[in-house]
């Protein structure tokens, strides 16, 4: 039987993440969308989605955050502590490296980046981009991080991750001249040689830094 195209919804662009853009998205027949209407659903999926990625961000850092004591009294700690993360690995069936890197990257973004969070959370930009502005604001103050994602946020969606770190390091270097040379030396300090034995009986052998 053949099939009839499908119109949008109109305004999906300006739908805002959440309740409302999913149940949309979920009336959506991609098979029946012509490709000018793929593309847009494609766009309103990824505002969907990360959306859901920091909400799921927010859940990680309560989990982290859950102290000991009567459950009625919601018990929270200030910060997470060296076993938080090995809640989240039991919840979620991950690797404690993985559970402790996306701790670690929910954390600095909910309470050092907050308008990165929220650019996250409002479907303005992806999660490779939130680890670019975590990653390549570190070691700066925090005024100084703030003051470049404020400066960049608004172009972020148009720019890849590559181009979006070159940004942020002109603009940390106009900033901090010391800034470079301060992350350099801590990568040296950090260097090192890796080896682990891969799942078909070969091996890598890895320098860093």
């Amino acid at each position: 039987m053949e099939k009839t195209r499908q119109r949008l919804p109109d305004g999906l662009v300006d739908i805002s993440p959440g309740p409302a853009l999913a149940a949309v998205l979920a009336t959506i027949d991609l098979t029946r969308l012509a490709g000018t209407d793929c593309v847009e659903v494609l766009r309103a999926q990824q505002r969907q989605v990360a959306h859901e990625q920091a909400r799921l961000m927010a859940a990680m850092v309560e989990v982290a955050l859950c102290g000991i004591g009567p459950d009625e009294e919601l018990p929270r700690m200030d910060t997470p502590d060296e076993f938080s993360a090995d809640e989240i690995r039991s919840a979620l069936s991950w690797t404690r490296t993985a559970a402790g890197g996306q701790l670690s990257l929910a954390w600095d973004l909910i309470n050092r980046l907050p308008q990165v969070f929220a650019a996250l959370d409002s479907g303005v930009i992806d999660v490779p981009k939130t680890k670019v502005f975590s990653e390549w604001t570190y070691g700066l103050t925090d005024d100084q991080a703030h003051q470049i994602c404020d400066q960049l946020l608004g172009e972020a969606s148009t720019l890849t991750t590559g181009q979006l770190i070159d940004r942020i390091k002109k603009l940390a270097i106009s900033i901090d001249p010391d800034w470079a040379k301060r992350r350099y030396e801590e990568a040296v300090r950090d260097r090192k040689v890796v080896g682990y034995r891969n799942e078909d009986g070969s091996a890598n052998l890895c320098g860093y830094q």
